[in-house]
C-alpha cells in the first residue's frame, strides 16, 4: 500500500473495501471506537490523485476508527462493543455528512470501545465471532 500512497508507520488497516464505480445513491457507513457513526455518500470519496491519504472521519483523542462498510441507504446498522453489548437501528436514522464530519452517537458507552460494525437487510443474519473461537447468529 504504501507504494500507492504515503501511509505513517502508526497507520494500521482497518477496512478493505472493493469500490466498482463511485456513483450516487451508495454510501459508506463507519464506526469509531468511542461509539459514533456516520454515514458517508462514496462520491465524496472520489480523488483525482492518490499520492496522498484524505481524512474521512473526524476522531476524537484516544479515539480510532473500527469499521467501515457500504450499503445503499436501507438496512439495519449493528455495533458491537468489546464486552458484548449491540445496538441495532435503522441506516435512515442516520443523516449522510460530509467526509470530514464527526459522526453522530450510535450507542452509549462506558468502560467499554466499540470493536465491530455490521450491516445488514432484516433477511440477513449477522454473525459475529468472539477471540476464543466462539460464534453466535444474530
Amino acid at each position: 500500500m504504501s507504494t500507492l500512497c504515503k501511509v505513517s508507520g502508526e497507520d494500521k488497516v482497518v477496512t478493505v473495501i472493493n469500490v466498482k464505480n463511485f456513483k450516487e445513491g451508495t454510501e459508506v457507513v463507519m464506526a469509531s471506537s468511542a461509539g459514533k457513526i456516520k454515514r458517508t455518500a462514496i462520491s465524496d470519496f472520489e480523488v483525482q490523485r492518490y499520492s496522498k491519504a484524505m481524512k474521512c472521519f473526524k476522531l476524537g483523542a484516544d479515539e480510532e476508527l473500527v469499521g467501515a462498510t457500504i450499503s445503499n441507504g436501507s438496512k439495519n446498522i449493528m455495533l458491537f462493543t468489546e464486552v458484548g453489548y449491540a445496538n441495532k437501528f435503522l441506516e435512515e436514522d442516520i443523516s449522510v455528512t460530509g467526509i470530514k464530519s464527526c459522526g453522530v452517537k450510535g450507542i452509549t458507552i462506558r468502560d467499554d470501545k466499540v470493536v465491530g460494525l455490521a450491516v445488514a437487510t432484516e433477511e440477513e443474519a449477522i454473525l459475529f465471532t468472539t477471540h476464543i473461537g466462539q460464534a453466535k447468529r444474530i
